[in-house]
């Protein structure tokens, strides 16, 4: 959110100056620059309003992007996005409906490849050069296969400069897994059925950031996500607490899935039967390490994913409005909410202040405490447009006649909040940091907290045994585990880990198959192609 007031402030301060052109560089055509270049200063601002007629994404869905993608491929600064290929194509197509990682194999360097839903369907692959580096845009024409496959890939010397390569040689010369047989059909064409030039003609229009291949694609891939809300403050059991909350419409599914540096932190995801599509309000507390994650919300329409950034400690957050404050589970946020919450840095007194106009019609002071909580006079006041203040911070604030009423329903994911728990989900976050001895202490204090049925904190201590080279103590965790929870995914990995570390391949075979029988990964399915032939 600071980048993107960061742009929409600077887009506000040169507004109707030549320096306009900088800002909407990505997007604007040579033929239009010309145009606004030949205009006299009066006739300019006329034209940046029309800017957007034509465009099929909107003015403030394009400096929401560009807030985005500086935070999500480029170093953070403004502007940075824009200098890696991902980005890029983000601005142009917006959120892929979905995205395949494949982190590494021995046949090809690590890529992604982002699928959109449209006319036609696209597919485009990313892939890191060499292995190090920014991810780069691949070619099927330009780079060929060639330059996806690693120096030790038993593959890379099987085609020549000057061979024609198409899917069907492919699938009859490669070797491959069934983990890397997507790889194989977007190193092929961008688009099913097009090939050759189709490739190069729809890859320049990405790159280029002109308008999408096809008007059909418009209202597909060009809709703005939903806003994603959060609060951040200090949590008891290590990290930040962060309460994120959504507004989003669903049918089957909701997945949550956050991620750091492409690897894994969290995931979870709830199942639904609904009749039809239904609007909800869904709300998640974590306990995160400091840092910046990729939240990524996965529905029955697509994943849409949002930057987050976990400060070393609690910073000023932005007022929200609620309807319910509490505790023990995240809080509701509604725009016509009678309550107002701020995060604070550290725990004080605020004064909170309505105005209308310059005219102060309303101020009360809120007493110490980590988030400032307030009860908004909202049937004292007269109807009306107000502003709320407090701190440095300042919403709008419209007051209705009748209060608008929100028909979503609020689904409160509230599994994971005992303190246990908690300490449990720190501690799997600090041995993914390397930090082994805050990961002991954090499981241990888990374990106290929550002496029986806490499944997550012995498997979390019996990685930390394997990890650092204690088989047996890990095996000895894990065993009674598997005798209650015959299909528990987490222990089954774990022990196919420990199995393997011992050289018992075929026991850890087994073990990884049961794991993937029980939930897909493809991080198993790698470990398990990686395991000698049996």
């Amino acid at each position: 959110m600071k980048l993107l007031a960061l742009y929409l402030c600077l887009f506000a301060c040169i507004r109707g100056q030549t320096n306009w052109l900088t800002l909407v560089s990505p997007i604007i055509s040579p033929a239009e620059r010309q145009t606004y270049l030949s205009l006299p200063p009066e006739a300019r601002p006329a034209f940046e309003r029309n800017f957007w007629n034509d465009k099929s994404i909107t003015q403030q869905q394009f400096f929401e992007r560009l807030a985005y993608i500086d935070s999500a491929f480029g170093s953070g600064k403004t502007g940075s996005g824009l200098n890696m290929d991902q980005g890029r194509v983000y601005l142009t197509l917006g959120p892929p409906n979905r995205i395949t990682h494949l982190p590494s194999s021995r046949s090809f360097y690590p890529l992604e490849i982002w699928y959109y839903s449209g006319a036609p369907d696209l597919r485009l692959l990313f892939y890191l050069p060499n292995g190090q580096g920014f991810y780069k845009l691949y070619s099927p024409t330009l780079d060929t296969i060639r330059a996806l496959l690693t120096p030790q890939a038993g593959n890379s010397g099987l085609f020549g400069p000057n061979d024609s390569i198409n899917l069907a040689t492919l699938q009859t010369q490669f070797t491959s897994r069934p983990v890397e047989n997507e790889v194989l059909e977007a190193a092929i064409s961008v688009a099913p059925g097009i090939t050759n030039e189709g490739n190069d003609e729809i890859l320049a229009r990405i790159v280029s950031l002109n308008k999408p291949v096809h008007t059909e694609v418009k209202s597909r891939l060009l809709l703005a996500p939903q806003k994603l809300d959060t609060v951040i403050t200090e949590s008891p059991y290590g990290g930040l607490q962060v309460d994120i909350a959504l507004k989003t419409i669903v049918q089957r599914k909701l997945r949550l899935e956050v991620k750091q540096n492409a690897l894994s932190v969290y995931q979870n995801e709830l199942h639904f039967n609904f009749e039809q599509s239904q609007p909800i309000h869904y709300l998640h507390r974590l306990d995160l390490l400091p840092g910046r994650y990729i939240v990524s919300v996965t529905t029955d329409d697509g994943t849409i994913p949002y930057p987050l950034e976990v400060p070393e400690t609690p910073a000023l957050g932005e007022i929200l409005r609620a309807d319910t404050i509490t505790q023990a589970k995240p809080f509701e946020p509604s725009p016509n909410g009678n309550m107002a919450i701020l995060a604070l840095p550290k725990p004080q007194s605020v004064t909170w202040i309505i105005r209308r106009g310059m005219s102060v019609v309303w101020k009360q002071q809120a007493p110490a405490a980590n988030v400032s909580v307030i009860d908004l006079p909202l049937k004292s006041l007269p109807p009306g447009a107000y502003k709320l203040e407090a701190e440095s911070r300042s919403i709008d604030l419209k007051i209705k006649d009748a209060r608008e009423i929100d028909s979503r329903s609020v689904v409160s994911y509230n599994a994971n909040l005992a303190p246990g728990q908690r300490l449990a989900f720190i501690g799997q976050q600090w041995i993914l940091r390397g930090n082994w001895d805050k990961a002991r202490a954090s499981l241990n204090a888990s374990l106290s907290a929550m002496p029986s049925g806490n499944e997550k904190a012995w498997i979390a201590l019996s990685r930390l045994d394997a990890l650092e080279g204690r088989y047996d103590d890990a095996r000895e965790k894990l065993r009674p585990i598997l005798d209650r929870e015959p299909n528990n995914f987490e222990a089954l990995s774990a022990l196919a880990y420990v199995e393997a570390k011992l050289q018992d391949f075929p026991v850890a075979a087994t073990l990884y198959r049961r794991a993937l029988a029980v939930q897909d990964s493809p991080t198993l399915r790698l470990a398990l192609s990686q395991l000698p032939a049996q």
